[in-house]
């Protein structure tokens, strides 16, 4: 998840070399229509997507692959940080980009070779946009998958998404209120007013500050006030007998906690925390109850 090397289960650090890559090895692939060949360890050829050629010691010296390595259709393969439609690739390197292979000798120009991609639409922005992806890169890219449809026709979505008001949405430039689709005002950590609802209703995105908001996030207690959206954002619980967090900052009242499975913090997915099973969900990771402890046995990783 960090861009590491895992060397395997019970491994040490302590270990003489464990960092320490072998060289003796050709690495050759198909990459988005163009075959590569380079020499270099067995981690850094699986980390390229590459296909180890046993019965070579270099490439040719035309920098080219000393064996035929097969290649086929690509389907979904991200390149740089865009999801493609398809591409040419061997069947490893199509893997490392994420896409999804369709066999040896298979072309991106036979129909229909890529069934699994899907329209996937929404709002954004104010500007409807479509594009024919896999349902979970549309996910992530805060659009609404259609399974009965094939085409973007034009680029624009051949069906109605529905839209509305989406308040501070996380994006440069954006005011403070503009015209998002549900999912993709989630997906910029904007605050959805519902379907249909307009930037220019008075009051649309006034939050009321009412409520003392607490929680625990990765071993450290919290507790503010302010509105009942900003508590839910935030993963906290609402505590309904107090008007004001104590004087030291902290919550007039006891949140149960407990170890939470695979939480994102920052950009990073941990192994485990003691999180509130709220902060726990809204760091998407898994609760494993009131009480629980990350030191624990058998403790779900």
């Amino acid at each position: 998840d960090v861009g590491g090397r895992y060397q395997g289960d019970d491994t040490s650090c302590d270990t003489a070399d464990i960092c320490v890559e072998d060289t003796d090895v050709v690495c050759c692939g198909v990459f988005n229509d163009d075959e590569f060949c380079f020499e270099g360890s067995e981690q850094a050829c699986a980390r390229e997507g590459g296909r180890i050629i046993t019965d070579a010691n270099e490439c040719t010296v035309n920098g080219e692959c000393p064996a035929t390595v097969q290649s086929g259709a690509c389907c979904g393969p991200i390149i740089g940080d865009v999801r493609r439609e398809c591409g040419t690739f061997s069947r490893e390197a199509c893997r490392s980009s994420s896409g999804s292979y369709q066999g040896d000798g298979t072309s991106c120009a036979s129909a229909n070779v890529c069934p699994d991609l899907r329209a996937c639409c929404g709002v954004f922005n104010g500007d409807p946009f479509c594009i024919r992806t896999s349902g979970e890169h549309c996910a992530r890219e805060g659009g609404r998958f259609f399974e009965n449809l094939q085409e973007c026709p034009q680029d624009s979505c051949p069906t109605t998404v529905a839209a509305g008001a989406c308040c501070a949405p996380d994006i440069s430039g954006a005011p403070a209120c503009a015209l998002f689709s549900r999912e993709a005002c989630s997906d910029v950590g904007g605050r959805y007013q519902g379907d249909d609802t307009s930037c220019d209703a008075t009051d649309i995105c006034v939050e009321d500050t009412d409520v003392v908001c607490c929680g625990v996030f990765n071993n450290d207690e919290f507790c503010f006030e302010g509105s009942e959206q900003a508590c839910a954002r935030e993963g906290g619980r609402i505590i309904t007998d107090a008007n004001e967090c104590t004087v030291n900052g902290e919550c007039p009242a006891t949140v149960q906690s407990g170890a939470c499975c695979g939480p994102i913090i920052g950009d990073v997915r941990r192994e485990c925390g003691t999180f509130s099973r709220e902060a726990c969900r809204s760091a998407s990771g898994s609760y494993q109850g009131d009480g629980t402890s990350c030191d624990s046995a058998n403790v779900q990783r």
